[in-house]
């Protein structure tokens, strides 16, 4: 890094003396005293379609740096965004009134839209601005939105992709590295109408680094800032952002970018990682021995913790057991995987204490170095994934293919469990037509899908599994896109006056 959980999402309803909140999937009951209390329904409300949806997408990651020269010449972004087609059996809301999906920059009104279930609305970015995705009625309980971008060449040649999310109040990115040339972005985007606080901490192999340089970034309403995070520290081998808002919420992304001299050696976007004492990371599509994989592991409680890291194969567990690994209390440190062939992994991290995690895996340029796999090894390209939730609803991603490069695509599905878990991928053709398939993924192993030319991929909801799509170009450019599940539904629940 050198210069040479989830959003619960709460609708609320004014009804009469009354107010209905939606959370998720929970129904509950609060009292508030002091008025007469009306009466309660012996039974939950029945779930009900999510009605509006928005997604924010970082933009261009380099650019917009405070006091920083605008960067020439920085690859532009293109956002895609999609509601799930009616071929999708899992898809929700269907007797929902039509609706409008638009993509757009935060800064201006210039959105496309779209009104058909399958149908993609894209926009292309350019310049310190953000993007927004947004949904109502029938298009917003199945959305999905990503961002990419893809240089085939020159200094900048990568592939890269993050989807676009939600504003959160905390999130833990185990990312980036020390190297010379290598640097990280941290992009955070207020979408709200009032200004947030936010404070970036840089956590390191003995625990936090102290730096006054991330303390009390202010986000202007509907605006946007970039961190150049070799301003907290710019020599840190393993680092982990954390950034933790006050006075609202905010989308965060970071970029991770390596010029080593005048090789390129690939970029990507990580979006947060998922926290707690079993994590799983999909995705890590090994394209020979020769291939580097690291796992990041921060520890995010007041305690050291001891983790150990499970790589999860086509067959189930691979190789031997790993030995477990201390980390101390607010540290960040990586586990080096053996050499893999290649094929398709996940990999399990358990701990004695919550930690954040994201596996690093990268296309090796030239001979491995002895050794476990490490974020310094030279590549052509690499992919960060973080750590995701399990599988708990309908999920997707629109993928497609960008102008004068093919793009191949496949998804990766793992299941830490003890017993197989059957799900169904949806593969979307160009023509709007739908094929679903069964895929059984086994126990402690993993499974992947080839969706060809499809224009977006759905998986249907399954116990434990976790989802990415890994997309690849010519030139060892590849990405990897985590699935995670919005809940389709919200299921009300009673603010009552009490007497």
């Amino acid at each position: 890094m050198s210069g040479a959980g989830l959003l619960r999402v709460v609708g609320v309803v004014v009804v009469g003396a009354a107010v209905v909140a939606g959370s998720g999937a929970v129904d509950g009951r609060v009292t508030v005293p002091g008025a007469p209390r009306a009466a309660a329904p012996e039974t939950a409300p029945p779930a009900r379609p999510v009605a509006t949806r928005t997604l924010v997408c970082p933009g261009q990651e380099t650019v917009g740096v405070p006091g920083l020269p605008a960067e020439p010449g920085a690859t532009p972004v293109d956002l895609v965004a999609v509601a799930a087609p009616d071929g999708v059996s899992a898809a929700r809301g269907r007797e929902l009134p039509a609706g409008i999906l638009q993509v757009g920059p935060t800064d201006a009104a210039d959105a496309q839209r779209v009104t058909a279930p399958g149908s993609a609305a894209t926009a292309r970015l350019a310049g310190p601005r953000s993007g927004v995705v947004t949904a109502t009625q029938r298009l917003a309980p199945a959305l999905a939105a990503v961002q990419r971008s893809l240089a085939t060449s020159g200094e900048r040649a990568a592939l890269v992709s993050v989807p676009c999310g939600v504003p959160v109040t905390d999130a833990w990115f185990p990312a980036g590295a020390g190297q010379a040339g290598r640097q990280e972005h941290l992009v955070l985007t207020n979408p709200h109408e009032t200004p947030v606080t936010v404070d970036v901490t840089l956590h390191g192999a003995t625990g936090p680094i102290a730096s006054v340089a991330g303390r009390d970034v202010v986000v202007e309403p509907r605006g946007r800032t970039v961190v150049l995070l070799d301003a907290l520290d710019g020599t840190e081998a393993s680092p982990t952002a954390q950034v933790h808002v006050r006075g609202g919420t905010v989308h965060a992304s970071l970029h991770d970018g390596w010029l080593d001299g005048i090789t390129a050696r690939g970029a990507d976007d990580v979006a947060p990682s998922a926290t707690g004492q079993d994590l799983v990371v999909p995705g890590l599509v090994v394209a020979g021995p020769d291939d580097p994989t690291v796992v990041r592991v921060a520890g995010v409680a007041d305690r050291a913790t001891e983790v150990r890291v499970t790589t999860l194969g086509p067959n189930g567990p691979v190789g031997d057991p790993l030995r477990p690994v201390r980390i101390p209390a607010g540290a960040s440190r990586d586990v080096g995987l053996p050499s893999l062939p290649a094929g398709t992994y996940g990999v399990r991290v358990s701990a004695t204490a919550p930690v954040a995690a994201a596996a690093y895996l990268g296309r090796a340029d030239g001979r491995r170095p002895q050794g476990s796999g490490s974020v310094g090894a030279p590549v052509r390209d690499f992919a960060w994934v973080p750590a995701v939730p399990a599988l708990d609803d309908l999920a997707g991603l629109p993928l497609g293919q960008p102008e004068g490069a093919r793009l191949r695509h496949r998804v990766a599905l793992t299941n830490p469990g003890d017993t197989a878990v059957a799900t169904t991928v949806t593969v979307v053709g160009g023509d709007g037509s739908t094929a679903p398939r069964r895929v059984d993924v086994p126990a402690r192993g993993t499974s992947a899908v080839d969706v060809g030319d499809a224009t977006s991929v759905w998986v249907s909801a399954a116990q434990g599994v976790r989802a990415a799509v890994v997309s690849e170009a010519d030139g060892g450019l590849v990405t990897v896109a985590p699935l995670v599940a919005p809940w389709q539904t919200t299921t009300p629940y009673v603010l009552s006056p009490s007497r």
